[in-house]
């Protein structure tokens, strides 16, 4: 998201025309300026009818009007003003983010342009280059958009196959304690890891398109080899963009390899989405049913439905920060009505993940994931006489250096505690890896 530039600011760097300013006119101006946009828009729409056309007015009333949402009105407001004075960049540069706000892309963009083009004071200068650059990244809306990576990553894992550091667990009530052998105790090991993914979208018209993703990814150990792991992904669907919404609706599929050997088949239907509000805040949600099936473990096979809600923020501070939050709730229902199967494949669960990411100057990234999953299983172990009740704590950190475009290179970090109230499945994780990163465009 572009960075906005502080209409107080403006007020120095531009020329200020010398407009007559009764008092309702002053107090508007001094409300926008002050960072307070619903009372100056209130004030405005009171005042419309006696000081429309009133250029100070059209101005202060426009720039309130957008930054309460009311684009309509504050586009209006502003060409008015620009009708009478043309050469007023103040307004043309509030028309041009009035028109990128409401995805009228080609007309912001003809704005900012013929702002570009002149000897502008190098704050402006900038906010015009952020606002360019966004509208062409959302030029996919308009022509056929390739994208792709490929990752590489080394590191050591301290837990492997997510298991217990214990030597033996309790169980029937307590009575008895079972002894693990080495197979079912923590195992760590350095790994490798290669990630590959393609995109495409292909716009129909302005408005809809279709999109196809496919992922790929191998994970393979020093000496853990059994918990070698491999994944292929791919989803398709039709994408709608209507102003500031995108919406997709979709089918998925994947595989899950264990050893060379299919573990878990998954595929189902999605239904995402996100929304821009205003500049710098973004509303996203996600609804989603898979049916996951084991080939070797029938008794696990369910219906997974998962739903979810975020929010997001670009904070207008020296360094480029953004923030997210997301809370979901997902229930698993098993195919077989058995004990067996409600023990380990009928749960609920509900959690919520924080992101936060850091760009300061220079080619480096910072970015940072908290993730907190509770899940609760309907049916009782047999081995352990009650049902199986966890907390998964999750936080994974990172540092990314860009030394050229596409490029990201760094070392990263992430620590898990399972919180179980059966022995058996409570671990904890460390794992800290070096990946190179390259993202073709």
């Amino acid at each position: 998201m572009p960075k906005r530039i502080n209409l107080t600011l403006l007020v120095l760097l531009f020329t200020t025309p010398a407009w007559g300013a009764p008092n309702i006119i002053e107090k508007l101006s001094v409300w926008v300026e002050s960072g307070q946009p619903e009372r100056a828009y209130e004030l405005g729409l009171e005042y419309r009818h006696q000081y429309e056309g009133t250029p100070r007015f059209d101005f202060y009333y426009g720039v309130a009007a957008v930054d309460t949402g009311h684009y309509t009105e504050g586009t209006m407001a502003l060409e008015r003003v620009l009708l009478r004075q043309p050469d007023l960049d103040r307004a043309r540069l509030e028309l041009a983010r009035a028109y990128y706000l409401m995805g009228e892309d080609r007309r912001a963009e003809e704005e900012f342009e013929t702002l570009d083009d002149k000897d502008t004071p190098p704050e402006v200068a900038e906010a015009v280059d952020g606002y360019l650059a966004a509208i062409r990244s959302r030029d996919h809306k308009r022509h056929t958009d390739f994208t792709g990576h490929i990752e590489l990553a080394g590191g050591h894992d301290s837990n492997v196959n997510s298991a217990t550091a214990d030597d033996s667990v309790t169980i029937m009530d307590g009575l008895l304690a079972l002894q693990l052998d080495d197979e079912s105790k923590a195992i760590d090991d350095n790994f490798g890891q290669v990630r590959a993914g393609l995109g495409l979208t292909v716009p129909t018209t302005p408005y809809r398109g279709f999109f196809l993703q496919v992922d790929g990814s191998r994970t393979m150990h020093a000496e853990a080899t059994p918990y070698d792991t491999a994944l292929g992904a791919a989803q398709l669907g039709a994408q709608w963009w209507v102003g500031p919404v995108d919406i997709r609706l979709g089918a998925s599929g994947r595989r899950f390899y264990l050893d060379s050997e299919p573990y878990q088949d998954a595929y189902g239907v999605f239904f995402d989405g996100k929304v821009r509000v205003g500049e710098t805040w973004q509303v996203s949600w996600t609804a989603r049913g898979d049916r996951l099936a084991y080939p070797e473990q029938e008794v696990r096979n369910s219906i997974l439905w998962n739903a979810g809600l975020g929010l997001s923020k670009v904070w207008n501070l020296p360094w480029q920060v953004r923030t997210a939050l997301n809370g979901f709730y997902g229930s698993e229902i098993p195919d077989e009505d058995t004990e067996a199967a409600s023990a380990i494949a009928e749960r609920d669960m509900v959690g919520g993940r924080f992101g936060l990411s850091v760009a300061p100057s220079g080619p480096f990234l910072f970015t940072a994931t908290g993730t907190v999953r509770r899940s609760e299983y309907a049916g009782e172990q047999a081995l352990f006489g009650e049902a199986r009740e966890e907390t998964l704590y999750q936080a994974e950190a990172g540092l990314d250096w860009t030394p050229a475009a596409g490029l990201r290179v760094g070392p990263r970090a992430s620590y898990a505690v399972n919180d179980a109230n059966l022995d058996l499945y409570a671990y904890e994780r460390t794992r800290y890896w070096l990946r190179v990163r390259y993202d073709l465009d």
